[in-house]
């Protein structure tokens, strides 16, 4: 189950909600699937 709200103990924040955390996912996977692809070469 996902909630929209993410509670964090102790005052930390999240600095960014679930579809920023996806797609900063996609982001880093797609940055690292082309550097991993340059490093090859």
């Amino acid at each position: 189950m996902v909630s929209p709200k993410v509670t964090v103990e102790e005052g930390g924040k999240v600095p960014f909600g679930s579809r920023e955390a996806v797609a900063f996912g996609a982001v880093a996977s797609i940055a690292y699937a082309l550097l991993s692809r340059l490093v090859r070469r």
